[in-house]
């Protein structure tokens, strides 16, 4: 019988190092960002109650707060990335795009259901809290759902020709 290593080795840090490509390392960016934000937003929301009703709470600037964070927080780590990894191997190749188109087409479908649940909301004169989240869970699903694609694809592919 074989023994099981089971322990975290530097083969796990090779292939983050040595085989994993820069866009899939600046993937676990988008990840840590999206998933970051929507988490303290919603954390900064529920915490922001005082035992009022969801609908009476100031959501307006947190949730600017938070769009921005996710953009500015985004392109900084990636700059920041790009300087100290000293990795010259920046180039796009055809996987990284296949990966990136892939991850964009199923990224999509919670984008859709967002912008769709926020329309039916408005146009059944629902709350604008409730439009405005359904719309802003849209988007941070479709980059948490596409960074999650992606990683998936570049482990198994993304199983078109």
């Amino acid at each position: 019988m074989s023994k099981v290593d089971y322990s975290l080795g530097m083969s796990t840090f090779d292939y983050i190092k040595n085989e994993m490509s820069y866009k899939e390392r600046g993937t676990w960016i988008d990840l840590a960002v999206a998933a970051y934000v929507a988490v303290s937003y919603t954390w900064s929301i529920l915490a922001g109650r005082n035992g009022l009703p969801l609908m009476e709470v100031a959501f307006r600037g947190p949730m600017f707060r938070a769009i921005l964070i996710s953009i500015g927080a985004t392109i900084a780590l990636h700059i920041i990335y790009a300087i100290f990894s000293g990795d010259t191997s920046a180039q796009e190749d055809q996987r990284d795009r296949q990966v990136s188109r892939f991850g964009d087409w199923v990224s999509l479908f919670p984008l859709s259901v967002g912008a769709l649940a926020g329309l039916v909301l408005a146009m059944y004169d629902q709350h604008h809290f409730w439009i405005a989240h359904a719309i802003f869970l849209g988007f941070f699903l479709s980059s948490i759902t596409g960074s999650i694609t992606r990683l998936i694809a570049y482990r198994r592919g993304t199983g078109m020709a």
